[in-house]
């Protein structure tokens, strides 16, 4: 069967852990799949369709790729994840011919995906980035602008100042009153100094 009929309706999307790649196509429009090895084509295979089916069973698909791969533990679920992802791709792109639309790119979708997904993730940090610089921003202004003098505790020294200077002024007045008659008494024995009487003529002291 020469390779030149074939129609690549998807790109050569590789089976993990092995070398091998799976492509899907038309020959002679009917659906065929093919395995390549670097840039060689083991082998092609052309599905017949059951009646009221628009697209081949992955089961045959995986199954003459398990028959036609020189590996013996080759594992089944990655040849049927390989497969499954390349029949979505040839659906979108029968599709596509149907509807008389451009033909897209043959771009593995997963590769998309990823692509897709780390601009995403570049975009969602630098939105993180400025939206916290923003709020530290404002958290700033915020805080400068409620400033407030807080009221001062008044110290006890004025008072206790005043204290002393109000007591200062009853202790000179004290200091200062008028003094009485000084004590008359003598300071050894007591006795009273202050002589009425002359106690030679017994006359009244004036």
């Amino acid at each position: 069967m020469s390779e030149e009929n074939f129609e690549p309706l998807t790109a050569q999307l590789g089976v993990p852990g092995t070398s091998y790649k799976i492509q899907l196509g038309l020959i002679n429009d009917q659906w065929a799949s093919r395995l390549v090895k670097g840039n060689s084509v083991l082998a092609s295979n052309v599905y017949e369709l059951d009646e009221g089916e628009s697209s081949p069973n992955i089961n045959y698909i995986v199954g003459w790729v398990l028959q036609t791969s020189a590996i013996p533990n080759i594992n089944p679920h990655q040849v049927m994840k390989s497969a499954q992802a390349l029949m979505n791709q040839a659906k979108q792109k029968m599709q596509q011919r149907a509807s008389g639309g451009p033909p897209s790119q043959s771009t593995p979708i997963a590769a998309t995906r990823e692509a897709l997904s780390e601009e995403e993730k570049r975009k969602m940090f630098q939105e993180r980035m400025k939206a916290r610089q923003e709020g530290q921003f404002q958290v700033e202004s915020q805080a400068s602008g409620t400033k407030r003098t807080l009221p001062t505790i008044p110290s006890a020294t004025p008072s206790t100042q005043t204290k002393s200077s109000q007591a200062q002024p009853a202790i000179s007045n004290a200091a200062n009153a008028p003094q009485g008659d000084k004590s008359h008494f003598c300071p050894y024995c007591g006795k009273d100094l202050e002589w009425k009487y002359c106690p030679y003529c017994g006359k009244k002291l004036t």
